[in-house]
C-alpha cells in the first residue's frame, strides 16, 4: 500500500452541463469531496458553471484536507446534450494530482480527461452511474461512433472503472472493461441539519388532517419520473386518508396544478422546488415516499427519505433495487398499475406496526452504511491508497 509524506491530491470531474443550483440539490461529486478531504484529502471538483472565466470557490469549516470548486466556463455540444469546458486541461496541469475520477464512460470531456491523465501518467478512474445505452436516433448515432472509434483507446488508458450499481458494472463489462468495482453513493446529512432554518412546512401549515398518511414526492416534474401516474394515485385515494405532497418543478409542474384544480384534490399538495435546507421538515412529517421513474441512475431522493424514515415505494430501476430490500426497508413494484400500489399504501396505513418498524430499518441502512463518511472510508482505502499515484 503506497504511503506518502504529503497530502494526497485528487480531481473529481462533472461533466455534465447542467449547472447545479447549490442550495437545491444534494450533490454527489461535492458530498464525496467534503467526506475525503475530512480524511485529509485535498480534493478540486470541476464542474459547469455560468461564469466567463474560471473561478475557484473554497469549501469552509473542513476538519483535515480541502475542498475546491473549479467552476469551468462551458459550451453546449449541440444534440447530443453534452458540455464541454475548453479550460479543464489547462486548468489540470496546473496542479499536481495522485488520481483524477471522472464520471461516466461516454462524454468527449472525460475522453480528453483520461489521455491528459494517462500521458501525465496519474491513475484516472471512470465512476459510472449510466446503466442503458441512451435513445434517439442521434444518441445512438453518437453511442455507435464513440464506442468504435473513442472506447477502445478509453478502456487502454483508464486504471480501473467503478460503478454506482451491479446494473452499471454489467453494463461497463459488456462495454469491454475487465477492471470493475461497486462504489455505492452517498448522503451528506449536514445540510439537512441546519437548526437556524426557520420552520415554514408541516401537517397543520398545509392543512394536512393528523390521522392521514403522508405521502410524498420530491423531485423533478417530467415526463420520466410518470408525474400523470403519481396525480391519478392521489385522484383514486382522495377518500382514503392519505394526503400527497408533491414537491419540485419542471415542465409538468403547471399540468400538475391544472389537475388539482380540475379534480378539486383537497388531499393533493404541490409546492414549488424547496431549498435542501428546508426539506428536512417536509421529511419529517411524510410516511412514504413515492418514486416512480423509468430510469434512475441511483435516486438521492431515495436516500434522503430513507435517511428521514420516509419508507420508499419504488418501480424497480438500477437505485432502486440496489437501495431498497423489499418488504424490509421499503416495497419495489415492478409495474405502474394503481391497484398494486394503492395496497402497499393501504398495507402501511392499516398496519401502524409495520409501518414503524420499516421506518426504523430504512433510516438506519443510510445513517450506518450510505452517508459520505462512510463510502469515503471505502473510496480512501481501496482506490487513493491503491491506485493513487505516489507522488
Amino acid at each position: 500500500m503506497p504511503t506518502t509524506d504529503q497530502p494526497l491530491s485528487i480531481a473529481i470531474i462533472r461533466p455534465d452541463c447542467n449547472v447545479l443550483p447549490r442550495a437545491y440539490y444534494n450533490s454527489q461529486e461535492l458530498g464525496l469531496a467534503i467526506a475525503l478531504a475530512n480524511l485529509g484529502v485535498n480534493v478540486d471538483v470541476y464542474y459547469a458553471a455560468n461564469v466567463d472565466n474560471v473561478r475557484y470557490e473554497e469549501v469552509k469549516e473542513l476538519t483535515a484536507g480541502s475542498v475546491t470548486l473549479v467552476e469551468l466556463p462551458y459550451k453546449n455540444i449541440p444534440l447530443i446534450g453534452q458540455g464541454y469546458y475548453p479550460d479543464l486541461i489547462n486548468e489540470l496541469k496546473k496542479r499536481t494530482y495522485n488520481l483524477i475520477q471522472v464520471n461516466e464512460y461516454n462524454d468527449i470531456i472525460n475522453y480528453r480527461a483520461i489521455r491528459y491523465a494517462s500521458k501525465a501518467d496519474i491513475p484516472v478512474i471512470i465512476y459510472q452511474g449510466m446503466y442503458k445505452n441512451l435513445l434517439g436516433k442521434v444518441n445512438q448515432l453518437y453511442t455507435l461512433i464513440h464506442d468504435n472509434l473513442l472506447l477502445p483507446d478509453i478502456i487502454k488508458r483508464v486504471t480501473k472503472v467503478y460503478s454506482k450499481t451491479s446494473r452499471a458494472s454489467a453494463f461497463l463489462e459488456n462495454k469491454g472493461f475487465k477492471n470493475r468495482g461497486v462504489l455505492p453513493v452517498g448522503l451528506d446529512p449536514k445540510p439537512f441539519n441546519k437548526e437556524s432554518v426557520e420552520s415554514k412546512y408541516s401537517k397543520e401549515s398545509l392543512g394536512i388532517p393528523e390521522q392521514h398518511t403522508t405521502v410524498t414526492y420530491i423531485g423533478n416534474f417530467e415526463p420520466r419520473r410518470n408525474i400523470a401516474f403519481l396525480l391519478d394515485l392521489a385522484k383514486h385515494l382522495k377518500d382514503q386518508p392519505f394526503s400527497f405532497v408533491l414537491v419540485g418543478a419542471g415542465e409538468l409542474f403547471e399540468h400538475a396544478i391544472k389537475f388539482k384544480e380540475e379534480n378539486q384534490l383537497l388531499n393533493l399538495h404541490i409546492l414549488d422546488r424547496i431549498p435542501q435546507q428546508e426539506l428536512s421538515q417536509v421529511y419529517a412529517f411524510s410516511d412514504v415516499f413515492l418514486l416512480a421513474s423509468d430510469y434512475e441512475i441511483y435516486g438521492m431522493v431515495l436516500i434522503e427519505a430513507m435517511y428521514h424514515s420516509v419508507v420508499p415505494i419504488s418501480n424497480i430501476t438500477a437505485g432502486s433495487e440496489s437501495l431498497i430490500e423489499n418488504n424490509i426497508d421499503g416495497f419495489l413494484i415492478d409495474n405502474l398499475e394503481l391497484t398494486a400500489w394503492k395496497e402497499k399504501l393501504l398495507h402501511l396505513h392499516n398496519n401502524p406496526t409495520v409501518l414503524e418498524k420499516m421506518k426504523s430499518s430504512a433510516s438506519n441502512k443510510i445513517s450506518t452504511t450510505l452517508t459520505w463518511d462512510s463510502v469515503a472510508k471505502h473510496y480512501y482505502q481501496d482506490i487513493i491508497l491503491q491506485l493513487g499515484k505516489n507522488t
